[in-house]
């Protein structure tokens, strides 16, 4: 189950009718309560104006989207992406 607040965090909620493209941000996430939600992983969007919104990602989440997200990549963008992974894997391993 992946967390998401319904409005925008600075300010008074208001209601958007527009669907503008947002900036987003994505890391992975420590602490007492991502632990107890088995959470993993934060997509965080802010706007211009400051507002902010979370996304938050658990385990289950990640390994739903992961083989849609490594589908769409081409030859050289998966073995990359492969490279990154087995590089954190052993980074992880070594720690």
């Amino acid at each position: 189950m992946a967390y998401l607040n319904l409005q925008w965090l600075k300010g008074e909620a208001e209601r958007q009718r527009k669907h503008n493209l947002e900036e987003v941000t994505l890391g992975l996430v420590t602490g007492t309560w991502c632990a107890y939600e088995n959470v993993r992983a934060v997509v965080g969007m802010t706007r211009k104006d400051g507002d902010y919104q979370f996304l938050r990602l658990t385990d289950e989440d990640l390994l739903a989207l992961l083989p849609e997200l490594l589908a769409s990549l081409n030859n050289s963008q998966f073995l990359s992406c492969l490279e990154n992974a087995l590089v954190h894997r052993r980074r992880a391993n070594e720690g």
